[in-house]
C-alpha cells in the first residue's frame, strides 16, 4: 500500500497535481512510519521512511512552503545520518546523506539564510567529494560533487564573498572536464558548460571581463559541437 501510494503521488507530482500529490505522499509516509515502528531495526524500512520524508518535502517545496519542507527534509536528513551509523560502510547510505545535506542548503538559501546553508552544503560536499575519490570514474558521484560545489559558490555569492565564488565555480567545472573531455557522455558537456557560465558570471562580479570571455567563448565553443552532433 505504501508503494501503490508512492506511485500515485509520483503520476500526480509528474502532472502538475502538487495538492493531490501532497496528500498521496502524506499518506505514503504514514504507511511507511507504520512499518518502520514496527519493525525498528530493518534499514530498508528506515530507508523507505526516508524517501517518504523526501517526497513530503520536495512538494512542499515545490509549493513554496519552505517551513514545512525544511522541517521534512530535516528529518530525512536524521534517517540517512542514521542508516550511516548503523552501516557506515555502506556507500548508498552515505550518499544519501549528501543529497540531505544538499536539500537543507538549498532550502535555506531559499529562506535568505546563507550561512545555515553554506554549512549544510559545505557537510553534503564532504561527503560526495569523498565518495567520489573511492569511485572517480562514476558520472553520478562527480556530477553531485561539481553540482554541490556549485552551489557553494552560489551561497558565496549571497554572502558577498566573490573571490571564493568564483574559486568554487572553477573548481567544480574542473571536476566535470574529465568527463567532458572523454567525450563519452554529451549531458557530461552540457554539464560543464552549465559551470563554466556561473564561473563566468563570478568573474563579471569581480570585474573580471577578459576571465568571463574565454570561459564563456569557450562554454560557445562547445555548444556548437553539442548542437552539431543533435
Amino acid at each position: 500500500r505504501a508503494r501503490a501510494l508512492k506511485q500515485i503521488g509520483d503520476v500526480r507530482f509528474n502532472r502538475g497535481q502538487l495538492e493531490p500529490a501532497l496528500l498521496a505522499f502524506r499518506q505514503a509516509l504514514a504507511q511507511t512510519r507504520a512499518l518502520y515502528d514496527a519493525n525498528p531495526g530493518t534499514n530498508d524500512y528506515l530507508f523507505d521512511l526516508g524517501q517518504a520524508e523526501f517526497w513530503v518535502g520536495y512538494v512542499a517545496w515545490q509549493r513554496g512552503d519552505l517551513g514545512g519542507a525544511y522541517q521534512s527534509m530535516q528529518r530525512y536528513m536524521e534517517y540517512s545520518r542514521e542508516l550511516s551509523r548503523r552501516s557506515p560502510a555502506n556507500d548508498d547510505y552515505r550518499l544519501e546523506l549528501s543529497y540531505a545535506h544538499g536539500n537543507l542548503g538549498s532550502i535555506a538559501l531559499a529562506q535568505g539564510r546563507p550561512q545555515v546553508a553554506l554549512d549544510e552544503f559545505g557537510d553534503a560536499l564532504s561527503l560526495a567529494e569523498s565518495l567520489l575519490a573511492k569511485s572517480p570514474q562514476d558520472y553520478e558521484l562527480a556530477f553531485n560533487a561539481a553540482d554541490t560545489r556549485s552551489w557553494v559558490g552560489t551561497t558565496l555569492l549571497e554572502l558577498g564573498r566573490l573571490a571564493e565564488a568564483r574559486d568554487a565555480f572553477s573548481q567544480a567545472a574542473a571536476v566535470m572536464q574529465p568527463f567532458h573531455q572523454q567525450s563519452r557522455d554529451q549531458r557530461a558537456s552540457y554539464d560543464y558548460c552549465r559551470l563554466l557560465v556561473l564561473q563566468a558570471d563570478a568573474d563579471i562580479n569581480r570585474g573580471d571581463v577578459s576571465g568571463a570571455r574565454r570561459a564563456l567563448e569557450e562554454t560557445l565553443a562547445v555548444y556548437g559541437k553539442l548542437l552539431d552532433a543533435a
